[in-house]
C-alpha cells in the first residue's frame, strides 16, 4: 500500500484554495472596471465558477466587495503602468530618431546634453513606477 504524504495534499488543497480566491477576486475586479453590477451570479458566472464555490471563500457580495478593492486599485495601478510604459517608449523611440540629426546638426556637445537628458528621462520612469507601486502589484497574481 503506498504511503500517502499528508503535508504534500495539504499543500496541494491551499493552493487551489488561493488560486479560486484569485479567480474570484479578477472577475470581481474585472466586472467593477466594466462599470457592471457585481452580484453574486455575475461573478460566479464572470469567474466560471459554482455559487456555491463563492460560497466558499466569501459569506456574501459585501465581504467580496472589500477583498476586491484593493485587487481592483492594483489591476488600475497595472493597467496605468502599462499605458505609461507604452507612452514613454514610443516617445524614447521618437526622441532617438533624432539622435544623427541633432549630432549632424549641432554637434557632439549638444548630442552628449541630449543622450543625458534621454536618461534623465529613462530613469525618472523606472524611480516613478519602483518602491509602493511595484510591492503593490506583487499582492496579486498576473
Amino acid at each position: 500500500m503506498a504511503k500517502i504524504d499528508l503535508a504534500r495534499r495539504a499543500k496541494i488543497g491551499r493552493d487551489r484554495r488561493e488560486r479560486t480566491r484569485a479567480q474570484i477576486l479578477k472577475a470581481g475586479a474585472t466586472l467593477l472596471a466594466e462599470g457592471a453590477a457585481l452580484t453574486l451570479d455575475a461573478v460566479a458566472e464572470a469567474a466560471g465558477l459554482a455559487k456555491g464555490t463563492f460560497y466558499y471563500h466569501f459569506d456574501n457580495v459585501e465581504e467580496l466587495i472589500a477583498a476586491v478593492n484593493p485587487y481592483w486599485e492594483v489591476l488600475e495601478l497595472r493597467t496605468q503602468r502599462e499605458s505609461y510604459a507604452k507612452t514613454t517608449g514610443e516617445w524614447l523611440r521618437r526622441m532617438r530618431s533624432h539622435e544623427a540629426q541633432i549630432r549632424k546638426q549641432w554637434g557632439d556637445q549638444v548630442y552628449q546634453d541630449y543622450e543625458r537628458y534621454l536618461d534623465t528621462c529613462v530613469r525618472a520612469f523606472r524611480n516613478h513606477w519602483s518602491s509602493d507601486v511595484q510591492m503593490k502589484l506583487r499582492q496579486i497574481p498576473e
